[in-house]
């Protein structure tokens, strides 16, 4: 699967959550996705899903990540559109295939695993705070240890959610 060819990395490789849900004594997990790499509809959120939406992320950034209600993925205030939603540079990934992206993720000194892990242990964290340190087994583990960016959200000073910026080195 493939990004889409008119985005500022085009047909960068990518996946799909589209209709997925988890749910654990943890952590639930519910997936909206609303178009394909073709701006083709793909869900429609719920009425609550979309207000969240257009609150937290008025400009649409994808993706969009909403972390307990207390986190979101946003953009960072110095760049809000130069890679919208995402966690890391996407032009990391381009020119590739999910082969080699794959083999990489097998080499920590990798850029492209650098990326990704440090994206993904940035959502670790958020979720092991959210969920106060639990389960111990995933929490305790030094890769749920990263100091997250507690940054009002842009424009919002007040606001009650707070954006999470990857750790440097990973953008």
């Amino acid at each position: 699967m493939l990004s889409s060819a008119s985005d500022i990395d085009p047909s960068t490789p990518t996946f799909s959550f589209v209709h997925s849900t988890y749910s654990s004594q943890y952590v639930s997990f519910v997936s909206v996705e609303t178009q394909d790499r073709s701006k083709n509809t793909l869900q429609v959120p719920s009425s609550d899903e979309q207000n969240l939406m257009n609150q937290w992320d008025p400009g649409g950034a994808i993706p969009f990540i909403d972390v307990g209600g207390q986190y979101v993925v946003h953009p960072a205030p110095s760049s809000p559109t130069l890679h919208s939603g995402s966690q890391y540079d996407p032009s990391t990934l381009s020119g590739q295939n999910w082969t080699q992206i794959g083999i990489q993720l097998d080499s920590p000194s990798s850029t492209v695993a650098q990326r990704i892990n440090g994206a993904a242990d940035t959502l670790i964290s958020a979720i092991c705070k959210i969920d106060n340190g639990q389960p111990d087994s995933v929490c305790s583990q030094s890769y749920a240890q990263i100091a997250i960016t507690q940054a009002p959200i842009p424009d919002e000073p007040n606001a009650s959610h707070r954006a999470v910026q990857s750790r440097p080195g990973i953008g």
